[in-house]
């Protein structure tokens, strides 16, 4: 299971100063517990946390308001690198727009992480043999990924960056486009038109990324078909010049990929999107085994960033049945995809694709790039 926490708690932030010259940036921060991160990681080279325009990423102005006060700044061995504690209650949707740079991890000396929620408990250091989240990334050869999201998703950028962190010399940067209710209305299906998509794409080529991915999987319920997605890559790449795809080609190419024909379905949705899922897959071919959803539907896509993890467990195991193959999580801001490994392993051998997983992985298949990942399922780590 990886660990990365329920997206409705208050955030608990460690703020580490680096030697002169230090990057500026944001990782997830492991529990050693095992019960999941409940913050985020920045690390800065000043030891106060500022909008230094210097830096080649902004801290957010809720951390600039915090001042470091004598009894935040817990002892640790003389030499090694100050590390101080902050408790905000902050959403985060307001600081997961942040990419972390990359940076020599010789550069952190020391990683960090806490035993647990309570922040008077000491700080443990990171085994110097573990495998490390982040990797020292060369800006003049890397390779990029450039993701399109919803407005109002906050779980696909920390959970892609999260997958991806791993992958050598790749980076992932963003844009959004405008998407603030969803349904099987006009009012909501409208959003996501292929002159916004267009748009976005656009200014992810700004940045000459190699490969652009739609984050989101309004193709599966909008009423249209798989071959309106196509349609809709190919005119994003016609406009960009860029390879371009979406999470329900992704999905569609994973379920091929693992040669699976009959399916469940797992998602926060309506029963209306649910029935026009059932249909979008229907029509692809797979046989629907079974689905299943939330008992009581979020009334917003932010309140679906803020489902338990029991509750997303209990809908991907209601959705199971005795023939399915695999489980489709479908939705890119319901944060399943640190459960995938422990359910795959508790199912026998079903495979699930969630959504954020299948498009990281889709996203490397773009670049040709073959690393696989531990921690996510079996399709991103290869053992398929």
């Amino acid at each position: 299971m990886s660990n990365l926490g329920n997206f409705g708690r208050p955030l608990h932030v460690l703020v580490l100063a680096l030697p002169s010259g230090g990057a500026c940036g944001v990782l997830p921060l492991q529990s050693s517990t095992g019960s999941g991160m409940s913050g985020l990681f920045f690390f800065t080279s000043s030891l106060t946390p500022t909008c230094s325009t210097s830096v080649s990423c902004s801290i957010p102005a809720q951390l600039c308001s915090r001042s470091l006060s004598n009894q935040d700044k817990p002892s640790l061995t003389k030499g090694r690198s100050n590390v101080h504690i902050l408790s905000l209650n902050l959403s985060i949707s307001s600081i997961i727009t942040y990419t972390p740079p990359a940076i020599p991890i010789s550069s952190l000396l020391h990683i960090m992480t806490y035993t647990g929620t309570n922040l008077n408990k000491p700080l443990e250091h990171h085994p110097s043999n573990s495998t490390l989240p982040f990797t020292s990334l060369n800006f003049a050869s890397s390779r990029k990924l450039g993701l399109i999201i919803p407005s109002s998703n906050t779980v696909a950028e920390p959970l892609t960056n999260a997958i991806l962190s791993a992958i050598p010399n790749l980076s992932v940067h963003y844009t959004r486009v405008s998407v603030t209710t969803l349904g099987t209305d006009s009012a909501s299906t409208t959003q996501f038109s292929a002159s916004a998509m267009i748009a976005a794409a656009q200014l992810l080529a700004d940045a000459h990324v190699d490969a652009i991915l739609w984050n989101g999987t309004s193709g599966m319920w909008i009423g249209t078909d798989l071959d309106a997605e196509v349609r809709l890559g190919e005119e994003m790449s016609q406009a960009t010049g860029i390879p371009c795809s979406t999470t329900t080609i992704a999905t569609v190419e994973a379920l091929k990929y693992l040669g699976v024909r009959t399916i469940s379905l797992a998602a926060p949705y309506s029963a209306a999107m649910m029935d026009k899922l059932g249909s979008f897959f229907e029509a692809c071919g797979y046989e629907i085994a079974g689905t299943s959803r939330l008992e009581q539907v979020p009334p917003s896509n932010l309140e679906i960033a803020k489902t338990s993890d029991g509750d997303i467990r209990a809908a991907v195991r209601n959705a199971y049945h005795e023939a399915t193959e695999a489980v489709v999580v479908a939705c890119t801001n319901w944060p399943a995809a640190p459960l995938v490994d422990d359910l795959e392993k508790e199912e026998h051998g079903k495979f699930i694709l969630d959504s954020v997983v299948v498009t990281a992985w889709w996203g490397l298949k773009a670049l040709s790039m073959k690393t696989t990942v531990e921690g996510w399922g079996k399709l991103m780590s290869g053992a398929v």
